[in-house]
């Protein structure tokens, strides 16, 4: 090859015939090199390299340096952490593993979330108070302890409500509820609230607020096709303070199907009665009774259950108390209307019994005061009756009350065996009867026999009282007297013997003279 070196006008040349300067040593130069391009396949080597424009590397290559100044795209590899560093202090790294780090290798802890510290503090890693959202006194917190997740709400410190894993919604959560879907525990005068959505007052009739119960549905319960609901009903039109409102529960039998409005069955009305009903056309009324139960006819109105089924013993008892004053739950029922079994398919009898003592015990069936057997034979063992009977033979020369000094029975305590007398325990009617047998045969003058009241026989004729009259007998002769009468209480009644004259006035008592008596009504 030839090399030709020229210079025109301080314009130095080195050529070569073929185009290329071979060089078997390297090359110094004092002053800058200019070329259209650089190629080589090995490395250049500078203390500085200045690129006007950008630097080019392939997808292969590597680019190392302690410094890059400026904008750079595409992918930053590095071999162990990267890190970025402002003013040469380090800020944020990636470490090797993909952790991040903040002002050098602070990663935090497990489970920290970074938050930001606005636009003039640097970012930090927190703590999450378990998924909570606090503001004030008031948390909403999600709660995941691997066997009870469950979200919560605090107010000033206390949970107010919480829904479990279960999904079901308590308020003022405690941990001894059941497994209901809703539990609401209340402070005294607490609970739910149902507001008629209504700016002005409500009219006569018009339903305040409904609570909806509902077994079948299809996309979403409604309350037009529940199976049963309680509703709140203005009885009269609400204006200012006035809120008289009637309570109203609907069922619904299972004859109807889905979708069909339920019956209105029970009213407690705004005054406090309530009104069970089955329909028929006078379904309700206007809640005089405490309780009133209506059905049409056929339809049983009201009935009472023992839940206990017998076999063998039959005595179970169904029945309806009475307390004429409040007291404890079990105490003070002194009347009672009881239904004792005596065979099977419930057959029984039928006690109204009274229990007249002054202490707190219940009337039982050994309190009976009358009673109708299942074959509807009606027995009263307390009715007030008494049968006495006299013991000797008497004579007397006056008028004279009977001796009926010996008793078959004094149920009431209204007999007197000493004066043979009878006194009304109760105000009532009584029907009385005595006789006695007279003694010798031969009866010298006749007698009257009657009733006297109260020690008098004034006045009685005017209630049908009559007097009975005996002439002379010249035999023994049985006289009778009978009368129906009104007594208060505490007026008594005695047979009496008004003799006319003679000498003998002789009656036989031991089994033939009775006096006897019983309260009708």
């Amino acid at each position: 090859m030839a090399i030709v070196i020229s210079g025109v006008n301080n314009n130095d040349k080195i050529t070569a015939s073929d185009g290329t300067i071979d060089l078997l040593s390297g090359v110094n130069y004092a002053g800058i090199i200019t070329a259209p391009a650089f190629t080589t396949p090995g490395n250049i080597t500078a203390n500085s390299i200045n690129v006007g424009m950008g630097v080019q590397l392939s997808n292969a290559g590597v680019a190392t340096a302690t410094t890059f100044v400026g904008n750079l795209t595409g992918n930053v590899n590095a071999t162990s952490n990267l890190l970025l560093q402002i003013g040469g202090s380090e800020k944020f790294r990636v470490g090797s593993s993909g952790q991040f780090g903040i002002g050098g290798a602070n990663y935090g802890t497990s489970g920290q979330v970074l938050t930001s510290g606005g636009s003039g503090s640097a970012a930090t890693w927190s703590t999450i108070n378990s998924d909570a959202i606090n503001e004030g006194n008031t948390k909403a917190e999600v709660v995941d302890t691997g066997s009870d997740g469950h979200f919560k709400v605090e107010t000033e410190g206390s949970e107010r409500l919480r829904i479990d894993s279960s999904g079901h919604l308590h308020t003022g959560y405690t941990s001894s509820f059941g497994g209901d879907h809703v539990n609401i525990l209340a402070t005294d005068g607490g609970g739910i609230s149902i507001a008629q959505n209504n700016s002005g007052n409500a009219t006569s009739g018009t339903t305040l607020g409904t609570l909806s119960f509902q077994g079948y549905h299809s996309g979403g319960a409604t309350f037009s096709s529940a199976e049963a609901k309680i509703s709140g009903v203005a009885a009269a039109n609400h204006t200012g303070s006035s809120a008289a409102t009637d309570m109203v529960f609907f069922t619904k039998p299972s004859t109807t199907g889905p979708g069909s409005a339920p019956t209105e069955r029970v009213q407690i009305k705004s005054g406090g009665g309530l009104v069970s009903s089955k329909g028929g056309s006078i379904a309700f009324s206007d809640g005089y009774s405490a309780i009133e139960a209506r059905a049409p006819e056929g339809t049983t109105q009201l009935t009472v259950t023992n839940t206990t089924y017998e076999s063998g013993t039959f005595d179970n008892e169904a029945g309806i108390w009475f307390k004429g004053n409040y007291s404890g739950n079990n105490e003070r029922a002194k009347s009672a209307i009881i239904h004792k079994n005596t065979g099977d398919y419930g057959v029984g009898d039928l006690y109204f019994c009274i229990d007249g003592n002054a202490d707190n015990s219940n009337a039982t069936v050994s309190d009976v005061k009358m009673k109708i057997d299942s074959s509807g034979q009606v027995t009263k063992p307390s009715q007030v009756g008494f049968h006495a009977t006299g013991t000797s033979t008497h004579n007397h020369t006056s008028n004279f009350v009977p001796q009926f000094n010996t008793e078959y029975f004094d149920i009431g305590g209204g007999y007197n065996n000493s004066n043979y007398r009878f006194t009304a325990p109760v105000t009532g009617r009584y029907f009385l009867y005595f006789q006695y047998l007279t003694y010798p045969n031969s009866d010298p003058d006749y007698k009257t026999f009657l009733f006297r009241k109260n020690g008098s026989s004034s006045g009685l004729y005017d209630q049908g009282f009559y007097r009975g009259r005996e002439g002379q007998q010249g035999n023994q002769t049985s006289q009778q007297m009978s009368t129906y009468i009104q007594l208060a209480e505490n007026d008594y009644i005695e047979p009496y013997v008004e003799c006319n004259g003679g000498t003998f006035y002789n009656y036989m008592g031991s089994g033939h003279s009775h006096f006897w008596g019983f309260l009708v009504h």
